[in-house]
């Protein structure tokens, strides 16, 4: 090849470079909060975790524009609105550390709801002095996607996170899982690492 293919070979290869730097930019910016200068950085989200083996509710759309529907939950958490099943709107757990400092997690949305027993959510809520759902008992052949649409809870896996297991593990029967998270208590995870960078 000649010289002058060489570079124009090579420019057409940087072009292609930045440009995949440029996409690459805003996913990288909300993974880390670094490039758009956040102080926040959230380690699960209603999007971070997607659970392909089941069926979300469709988020509606609007007749004449097409967009989707969002309602805000707070912390910069937003999910489509609506809810799974019986539930006519979702929470959500938010796991983040804020500034660098210790990961906390939070409840964000409406209160939980116990919709009732299901196929693969047949186990006990358990509730907190105040009355509020807090627990849930496993009981044998539960799954975290069934516990999470029988609480109106969004992202189900974030179930999985605040009780310490990673996205995949099996949940025991007679495990008691956390559903409402106590926002004051640090969050503390081996697999975490170092909020502070």
């Amino acid at each position: 090849m000649r010289t002058g293919g060489k570079a124009l070979v090579w420019a057409g290869s940087a072009v292609v470079v930045v440009g995949l730097g440029a996409l690459a930019a805003p996913v990288i910016s909300d993974l880390t909060g670094s490039l758009a200068g956040s102080p926040a950085k959230p380690l699960a989200t209603a999007t971070a975790v997607a659970d392909a083996s089941r069926t979300r509710p469709s988020p509606t759309s609007s007749p004449t524009d097409g967009t989707t529907h969002l309602v805000g939950l707070g912390q910069g958490v937003s999910i489509p609105a609506g809810g799974p099943g019986d539930c006519t709107a979702s929470s959500d757990i938010n796991i983040m550390s804020t500034g660098g400092g210790p990961y906390h997690a939070t409840l964000l949305g409406p209160d939980l709801v116990d919709t009732g027993p299901r196929q693969f959510a047949e186990g006990t809520a358990g509730r907190d002095r105040e009355g509020r759902i807090s627990t849930y008992t496993v009981a044998s052949g539960d799954a975290l996607f069934a516990i999470g649409d029988r609480f109106c809870i969004f992202d189900a896996l974030t179930i999985g996170l605040l009780n310490h297991h990673p996205a995949g593990a099996a949940i025991q029967p007679g495990e008691v899982l956390v559903l409402r998270p106590d926002p004051d208590a640090v969050f503390t995870d081996p697999t975490l690492g170092d909020p502070s960078g």
